[in-house]
This record gives structure tokens, sequence and C-alpha cells, in this order.
């Protein structure tokens, strides 16, 4: 939440003056975790999700719909703005002259292409599994690229503060999203081509520790969860829809080419390694 940035910002380490951040903030003010929830998996059983998207009476709908609005409302704008500037407001950083934020925001997850996909559903609970359909997919990946967009214009051009910039990762995950063309064409090979994770079920439950912060005592709650491996193995703990090892590295790839000759220039010789 916008909230937390300033709260962040505060536990930095008051012995060092940083000169480098990202930040990525705006999901789930935005609304990107309502429509997960109404649009893929629908995991409440008791919720009533109503008619498949695009039937405006739908609850995918009409979480596409309020996301739309979030993004381009003046709280949200402000929320973006006001978050920049907690960081670039702290007394140390404002003083650093060499001081960089980049700013990300969420790249597109579904290949809207592939016709094959529009038979299949993530949904885990019988009668609760909406078609990832061709105009679903499209218009998921709307909303994100809606948002990549606002925070261009409001970063780059609007704010058009030297120490902040926006960059959009959006290529970082081209091939490796949801529903692409793979050559075996199954449900197991997208998610293995996939640099998303997925909520594999059952293998994937989702998990919170407990409140008394025992690291084996876990709680079911949905946004973190567990893929278990073999007897007596933890597993991984994951975020599905969120970017897996592979995709954080085709990140990290991405952003080190767009900020090597802007390094360089900050501090002459720097070389920043692939």
């Amino acid at each position: 939440m916008f909230n937390d940035i300033s709260d962040q910002v505060r536990r930095l380490d008051r012995e060092k003056a940083p000169d480098f951040a990202f930040l990525m903030v705006g999901g789930n003010p935005g609304g990107f975790f309502s429509i997960i929830e109404n649009c893929v998996y629908q995991q409440d059983r008791d919720k009533d999700y109503g008619p498949e998207y695009p039937d405006p009476e739908g609850e995918c709908y009409k979480a596409l719909r309020r996301a739309r609005q979030n993004i381009r409302s003046p709280w949200f704008i402000n929320g973006i703005w006001n978050s920049v500037y907690a960081i670039l407001d702290e007394p140390r950083i404002r003083k650093n002259r060499r001081f960089r934020l980049v700013v990300v925001s969420y790249a597109g997850l579904f290949n809207h292409d592939d016709k094959r996909c529009d038979d299949w559903s993530f949904g885990i609970w019988s009668g609760k599994q909406p078609k990832l359909t061709t105009k679903l997919r499209r218009d998921i990946n709307g909303v994100i690229d809606d948002g990549r967009s606002m925070y261009d214009r409001l970063i780059n051009y609007i704010m058009f503060n030297p120490k902040v910039r926006f960059i959009d990762v959006n290529s970082a995950l081209d091939g490796h999203r949801f529903c692409e063309n793979t050559t075996e064409g199954s449900f197991e090979s997208q998610n293995a081509n996939s640099w998303l994770w997925n909520l594999e079920w059952p293998g994937c439950l989702p998990l919170v520790p407990h409140s008394d912060s025992r690291p084996d005592k876990f709680t079911v709650q949905w946004g973190l969860c567990r893929k278990c491996g073999a007897i007596g193995q933890l597993g991984e703990l994951q975020r599905p829809f969120h970017p897996k090892a592979e995709g954080f590295a085709a990140i990290e790839v991405l952003l080190k080419k767009e900020l090597q000759e802007e390094f360089a220039g900050i501090y002459p010789g720097i070389g920043m390694a692939n």
C-alpha cells in the first residue's frame, strides 16, 4: 500500500546514505488482487462470482472496471506521487545528488494470441473455473498496459525529476507469460515455460506464518503459497502471478542494460556485469 513507503524509508540504515533504490508500488491499491481472484482463480468456495467475463453482472467484469477507474483516479496518481517523494524527500537522499530511484510496474501476464488457451482455466474448484478466453487475457493485459502508461507519463514527463525514472520491464517476460504456444501444448508445459508463478493446485497451498512467528507453523491464507517438495522438504514459498527466479533474472538484465549508460555518467569508469 502507498502508506507503507514512508515506514520503509524510516527503517533505512541511519549509518549509510543510499545511492540507489527500486520501487514497485500500486498493484494492490490498483486492484491487482481483485482481478486475479475474480477473473482467474475464484478461490473462495462460498462466494458467488456471477457469470463469466465479459458479462457485466459478473464479478470479473466489475473487478476490471474498478481497476481501470482506480489507475486513472486522482487518489491513485497522488499515491504514486507521494510514494516517490516519500523516498526523494528523505534528508540524506535529498542531499545526495548521485541518488537514483527506478520505478517499475507489472509486466503483461498473458500471451493473448494463442486460441488453444481459450478453454483452459486456472480455477481450483468445480463450478468456479472461469475460462482464460482471448478477450479476458487481452483485457487483463490491457489494464496493466494502462497502468504502465500512466507511470511513464507521470514519472518521466510530469514529475520530470532527474533523480527518478520509470522503466518499462514488460519485454523481459516475452515468450514466458501464461498461455504461450509451447511445443507440448499442455497445462504442465505452460506452467513450466512461464516465468510467473501459478497456483498449481493442490501442490501449491496458500500459506502464511502463524502470529507466533515460528517458521515451521503456517495457516492457510491466500497470497503466499508453498509448493511442496519431496518428503521432508519444505518446498518453495511463492506468490501466484509474481515472477519466478527466471523472471527476476530477466528483469535484472533489462534494467542493467537500461541503466548502464546513465550510471556511467554518474560514476565514471563503472561497469555493470550482465
